[in-house]
């Protein structure tokens, strides 16, 4: 059975050095702000800030249905994202 680790954390707690630790141990990583940086640039230069949010919205679902389909391939994902809220949380627990 695979198994799924979610990380959930402020900024700078240390979620990206768990994450790469684990996919070092054979983890799918999948990280929403390195993405956003892949389509987007980098927060407050290449786009305003303000525009962060709409920017993620669609990675976000994009990591969502990658993240099922890693796990119904039998793959162990490690999420590296925020998950601040308790709603967010348990929409990934439920995914």
């Amino acid at each position: 059975m695979p198994l799924a680790v979610l990380l959930a954390g402020i900024t700078g707690s240390g979620k990206t050095t768990v994450a790469r630790a684990l996919a070092g141990h054979g983890y799918m990583r999948l990280s929403v702000d390195e993405e956003v940086h892949r389509l987007h640039g980098r927060y407050g230069v290449d786009y305003p800030e303000d525009t962060y949010f709409e920017r993620e919205r669609p990675v976000v679902e994009a990591i969502r249905q990658r993240f099922v389909k890693e796990l119904e391939a039998g793959n162990d994902v490690v999420l590296d994202h925020g998950l601040w809220r308790r709603a967010e949380r348990d929409a990934w627990q439920r995914a």
